[in-house]
């Protein structure tokens, strides 16, 4: 072999080493990339999950209140006066209605 082709030989090894680190650089930038983006999803989803979470705490502890109130006597009675206008043995329920309440509803 001679000098020119060795020449040629190893430019030609430097060119496609270069090619494969050049693939390779764009390989990595674009999982960086991907990461990146990967982890703001994954954040709005958390966020969003967290604040699901505190709602259902929030009515886990309102569904907790309500089922102490229908294990008293007291309770149940409370929810069928002020709830399902009910009145008791020897009572007379009287509604009165607001004239204000009535009209914003219209």
């Amino acid at each position: 072999m001679t000098q020119n082709n060795k020449k040629h030989k190893k430019r030609g090894i430097y060119s496609l080493l270069t090619l494969v680190l050049l693939i390779a650089l764009v390989q990595a930038l674009r999982g960086a990339f991907l990461n990146v983006e990967n982890f703001f999803s994954l954040s709005k989803k958390i966020e969003k999950l967290q604040e699901i979470h505190q709602n259902s705490m929030e009515q886990n502890e309102l569904l907790k209140r309500k089922i102490a109130e229908f294990r008293s006597m007291q309770g149940v009675e409370d929810i069928a006066r002020n709830e399902l206008k009910m009145a008791g043995k020897d009572e007379v329920l009287v509604l009165i209605k607001d004239k204000q309440a009535e009209e914003a509803s219209d």
